[in-house]
């Protein structure tokens, strides 16, 4: 038991740590101009796909991890129920109590606090839990497929 606790921590850790990671250094790069569309703090069609990318790789290294881990298997099951109820119900939280709409944009923003203003479309925030379970569960294959081939 506490080795599927343990399993399901780490791969969580890993998929917030890349995303964190990804994510800051995504907005260095494009800055705030091309992470935005203009005067909003609505993401740009360019950072929704390249969120979905980044959200996809994640999961997949934190569903590799938890697999890694747990060698009953049962870890990975967990961690991507676990990643489809919480993205879901930030989802429907987002819905039901919609944040007051930010002043326009001007200017650059610091990262955190572009986090923070940021608004992504409805879509997109129930698209990132599906994403995110399937790259756990397709992450977790990948070391089931090659602990099953003998190369684990």
């Amino acid at each position: 038991m506490l080795q599927l606790v343990l399993a399901v921590l780490v791969g969580y850790f890993v998929i917030a740590a890349v995303v964190m990671a990804a994510f800051t250094l995504a907005y260095v790069v494009l800055g705030t101009e091309a992470s935005f569309r203009p005067g909003s703090f609505e993401p740009s069609a360019t950072w929704i796909g390249l969120s979905l990318v980044v959200g996809l790789i994640a999961a997949l290294l934190g569903g590799l991890a938890c697999a890694r881990l747990d060698r009953q298997g049962k870890a990975p099951n967990v961690l991507s129920g676990l990643v489809l109820v919480l993205g879901l119900g930030l989802a429907a939280y987002h819905m039901a109590t919609p944040a007051p709409a930010p002043a326009p944009r001007t200017g650059d923003i610091p990262v955190f606090e572009a986090a923070r203003l940021a608004r992504q479309p409805a879509w997109v925030e129930w698209v990132n839990p599906l994403v995110g379970a399937v790259g756990v569960w397709l992450g977790a294959a990948a070391v089931k497929r090659r602990r099953e081939g003998g190369s684990a």
